[in-house]
């Protein structure tokens, strides 16, 4: 195949298959495979303005509208009945390196934080608590960009190497044949002479719950209680990796492939729901409460819509290859396990109170279910048990409250990694907050909360011609996400 005497660009759009399936052939897309698992699986330590400053304190005491998420036993121990919302403003930071250059990146955006109701039953004994609202339990948000020369190995490396993007690629030109049939990059056929790589990666979307809950004090000072909720979001991935000859290195008069622009668009937008159910206990004993819940089995529906588009750019002009353009959708299942949590508060005075969490989930025991194949059903939960392993999550929290005035809260958590080879991505939260009582049941709350980890991100991984060594780009990642809640909640 030659592209002699062919003139200006060529630009075709072909859709590769979904992140289930490309698992097994590319790394940029498996990390949004089975790590989808780990994604959809983890709530967040904020729910809203009140309880978000005090993670893991809902599991054994009453923390504002969402202890239930917790422990729904623990909603009991309110004291009125209220009405409450939140806004949250959340921003993503990452620095690092790439292709050893710097970078710096952040981005930002408003999101509804919570809306809620609970009413406390008038009784002569006891405590009788419904509630129900809407709660953000997930958040996804990511964005990386970094740019810098690679003088190695190049994206259509893997392009020739690739089924899902083997074709899309050779009729752009980004490959082509050698005498044989031999598949080989473009910019590899002449020489490589090194290419410049700039990603960018934009990660956005969130997930919440709708809940209905109900607590009773079903002994003295012994509490139960059970949630029922719906759980939806949205997901939406878009990676833009563009490969420029910046110095014109190749040019007409060394190569027929006078490259000077190509450019990898990924997209995926991934709608998901699902049933969740948590059941609880309290007991409040003197000065000291305890509490434990577990959320039980729960399967989650998810549709991806995807596509793939590689664009070819020469350095010559006036001719172009006929557009083609392919989008598909793909539905699944993850079967998510159980999750345990306990919990203990300490409350010495009116004034002060300390708290302390535990929760545990085998991520190695989520399945998928639902495809087309039961043999790839099979082989993506292998791959998830052998990925993946049970985490254990740990909170303390501290408030100090002045009645009819004020109350500080302060936490932290690390949230342990699911990873079973990768370590880097254990979070670290910190949280602090306060709440300030104004007049006649109204009060109003806010938090800080900040997470903290570290992360590698593979762009791609591909053999080079010649060479046993199977080269990955990848940048080093330190990522700072932060979350800022106000709210107002009115007690009746």
């Amino acid at each position: 195949m030659s592209i002699s005497g062919f003139n200006r660009a060529k630009s075709v759009k072909y859709s590769v298959f979904p992140l289930l399936i490309i698992l097994f052939f590319t790394i940029e897309l498996s990390a949004q495979n089975i790590f989808d698992a780990i994604r959809y699986s983890q709530i967040g330590t904020g729910k809203d303005a009140w309880s978000s400053a005090l993670p893991g304190r809902g599991v054994s005491q009453y923390a504002g509208s969402g202890t239930f998420m917790d422990n729904p036993a623990a909603a009991a121990f309110a004291e009125n009945s209220h009405v409450d919302f939140s806004l949250v403003f959340i921003n993503a930071q990452s620095e690092g390196q790439f292709l050893g250059n710097n970078f710096d990146n952040s981005n930002g955006r408003p999101a509804i934080g919570n809306l809620h109701y609970s009413y406390k039953y008038p009784t002569n004994k006891g405590s009788l608590v419904i509630g129900g609202g809407y709660n953000r339990v997930a958040l996804f948000d990511r964005y990386l960009n970094a740019a810098g020369f690679n003088d190695t190995h190049s994206i259509t490396d893997l392009f020739a190497q690739d089924d899902y993007y083997y074709n899309a690629a050779f009729n752009t030109f980004a490959i082509d044949t050698l005498q044989g049939g031999f598949p080989e990059s473009a910019l590899r056929i002449d020489g490589f002479r090194g290419i410049d790589q700039y990603v960018e990666v934009i990660e956005q979307g969130q997930m919440g719950e709708w809940s209905l809950y109900s607590a009773l004090e079903f002994r003295e000072n012994f509490m139960v209680g059970i949630s029922v909720g719906y759980q939806t979001g949205t997901y939406n991935y878009r990676r833009n990796f563009n490969e420029i000859d910046t110095e014109n290195a190749y040019n007409f008069n060394v190569t027929d492939y006078d490259i000077d622009f190509i450019q990898t668009s990924d997209r995926i937008d991934t709608d998901l729901g699902g049933l969740m159910v948590r059941l609880g206990a309290a007991y409040k004993l003197g000065f000291l409460q305890l509490g434990g819940s577990i959320e039980l089995p729960s399967m989650l529906q998810i549709r991806e819509d995807y596509s793939t588009e590689i664009t070819t750019i020469f350095d010559r002009e006036e001719t172009s290859e006929p557009t083609q353009r392919f989008d598909n959708s793909f539905e699944y299942q993850i079967n998510r396990p159980v999750r345990y949590k306990l919990g203990a508060t300490l409350t010495p005075s009116p004034a002060f109170a300390l708290s302390a969490a535990y929760e545990y989930m085998d991520y190695s025991n989520i399945e998928f279910d639902g495809l087309q194949s039961f043999r790839l059903e099979n082989e993506l939960s292998l791959a998830v048990t052998n990925a993946l392993r049970g985490a254990s999550n740990y909170h303390v929290s501290a408030s100090y409250n002045v009645p009819d005035s004020y109350e500080l809260r302060a936490g932290y958590s690390i949230i342990q990694s699911a990873e079973r080879d990768f370590d880097l991505t254990e979070q670290e939260i910190f949280s602090l907050g306060a709440g300030i009582d104004l007049y006649q049941g109204w009060q109003m709350n806010f938090s800080i909360i900040g997470n903290r980890f570290q992360d590698v991100y593979t762009a791609y991984e591909a053999f080079v011609t010649g060479d046993p060594t199977l080269y990955a780009l990848q940048a080093t990642e330190s990522i700072w996400r932060s979350q800022i809640f106000v709210g107002f909640n009115y007690s009746f």
